[in-house]
C-alpha cells in the first residue's frame, strides 16, 4: 500500500501516445471514409448500416483504448491492440472497395490466364491435376487446413511481433498488408475473372474432398454484383473475389517475411506458408499465373512500405523537432531503426488528455 501511495504521490514521466509509424494507415482509412459514400453511389451498392456502424464504432473503441494503454506505458499490448484495429479496418474497407468495382463490366480474363499457365507450364493440365489431387487423402486434407490458416496467421502474427519484437515491424507488416491489398484490387479492376475451377467447368461436387466454397461462390457473387441481384452489401456476404493476383499468394510472402523476424518461429511459419502458398491452386481455385503475380505483388508491397515508413520518420522528426511533442529520431531502416522506435519517448504529450478517464487510477508504471 505504501509503494502504491509513492507511485501515486511521484510525478511520472508520460509515454508518447501517437506512434508515428501507423499515421500513413490512419490517412488511408480516412481519406477510404470519404470516398466511400461516393463508391456506393457509383456502384449502386448499399451497406447494412447497423452491421458497419457497429464494427467501426467497435474498432475505434480498441483504438482508443490502446491509446490510453500506451499513455500509461503499457506499450506492447497497446500496439498488439491498435494494430489489430487497424489491421481489420483496413481489410474491411478494401474488401469491400472490391465489390463496388466488380459491379463494372470488363470482360473477364480466365481465357488469358489459362493461356498463361499453358506458356508457364505446357505440360500441366490443370483439370486432371485438380481432380486427381482432390482423390490424394492425407495432402487434401494438409492443403485445406494450411489454406485456412490465413484466417488466424496475420492475428498472431500482429500479437507475436508486438510482444517480441519492435513497433515498427508491427507496422511494416500491417503497411505491407494493406499496400498488397491496394495493388491486388487495382490489378483486378482491370483483370477481373471468375477463376479457374468455374471456367474448366469443375463443379464442387467433382472434387469433394476441397472444403473451402469460395472458388464456387465467387463467381456467383460477381455475377450478382453484374447483373445487379445483389445490391445490399451485409459483413456476411463480403467474401474475397479476386483470382489474379492470388492474395493467398501474397499473404503467404507477407506472413512469411513477417514471422521470419521471430527467430524461435522462423522455419515453421516458413513451411507453413510455403504449403499455404502451394494450396492456393488446388483449394483456391487458382491459376499457375495468379500465384507468380501474387508474389511479384508481395514484394513490391514490402519494399514499398519499408520505404514509405523511412519517408514518415524523417518527415515526422522534421515537423516536429522543435514542438512540444518530441519525437525520437528513428534512422531509416535496420536495426538501428528498429531500436529507435521502441525506444519510449518520455516527454509530454498535449494528446494524451484524451485518456483522461484512465489517468489517475492505476499504480503501474512505465514499462
Amino acid at each position: 500500500m505504501i509503494a502504491a501511495l509513492r507511485l501515486h504521490a511521484a510525478p511520472r514521466p508520460q509515454q508518447r501516445v501517437f506512434a508515428t509509424e501507423p499515421r500513413l494507415l490512419y490517412i488511408f482509412l480516412a481519406l477510404s471514409a470519404l470516398t466511400m459514400p461516393i463508391g456506393l453511389v457509383v456502384s449502386g451498392l448499399r451497406l447494412v448500416s447497423a452491421e458497419f456502424g457497429m464494427a467501426g464504432g467497435i474498432l475505434a473503441f480498441i483504438v482508443w483504448f490502446a491509446l490510453c494503454l500506451r499513455r500509461r506505458g503499457m506499450v506492447r499490448i497497446a500496439t498488439a491492440l491498435e494494430a489489430w484495429a487497424v489491421f481489420t479496418a483496413c481489410c474491411l474497407v478494401i474488401t469491400l472497395s472490391t465489390f463496388m468495382l466488380a459491379t463494372g463490366q470488363r470482360p473477364f480474363v480466365d481465357v488469358a490466364l489459362a493461356a498463361a499457365d499453358r506458356m508457364l507450364l505446357p505440360w500441366f493440365d490443370w483439370p486432371r491435376t485438380m481432380r486427381a489431387f482432390a482423390r490424394s487423402g492425407t495432402a487434401v486434407r494438409v492443403a485445406n487446413a494450411v489454406y485456412e490458416s490465413i484466417l488466424w496467421q496475420p492475428q498472431s502474427a500482429i500479437v507475436l511481433l508486438s510482444m517480441t519484437v519492435v513497433p515498427r515491424r508491427v507496422w511494416h507488416f500491417v503497411l505491407s498488408w494493406t499496400l498488397t491489398l491496394c495493388l491486388i484490387v487495382a490489378l483486378f479492376t482491370f483483370l477481373p475473372a471468375l477463376g479457374a475451377y468455374a471456367h474448366f467447368g469443375i463443379a464442387a461436387s467433382d472434387v469433394p474432398a476441397l472444403l473451402d466454397p469460395t472458388p464456387w461462390r465467387q463467381p456467383e457473387i460477381l455475377h450478382r454484383l453484374r447483373d445487379g441481384s445483389l445490391r445490399v452489401v451485409s459483413l456476411a456476404e463480403l467474401d474475397g473475389i479476386i483470382t489474379f493476383p492470388s492474395f493467398h499468394a501474397a499473404a503467404a510472402v507477407l506472413l512469411g517475411y513477417a514471422f521470419w523476424t521471430i527467430r524461435w518461429l522462423r522455419w515453421p511459419f516458413a513451411l507453413l506458408n510455403v504449403l499455404m502458398l502451394a494450396s492456393a491452386v488446388p483449394v483456391g481455385g487458382h491459376y499457375i499465373v495468379d500465384i507468380v503475380a501474387g508474389i511479384a505483388v508481395a514484394a513490391v508491397g514490402i519494399w514499398a512500405s519499408e520505404a514509405m515508413l523511412s519517408l514518415n520518420a524523417t518527415w515526422a522528426s522534421r515537423v516536429f523537432s522543435d514542438s512540444a511533442i518530441a519525437l525520437p529520431a528513428t534512422p531509416r531502416s535496420g536495426r538501428a531503426a528498429d531500436a529507435a522506435a521502441w525506444r519510449p519517448d518520455r516527454e509530454s504529450n498535449p494528446g494524451a488528455r484524451i485518456c483522461s478517464p484512465l489517468r489517475h487510477h492505476s499504480a503501474i508504471g512505465p514499462r
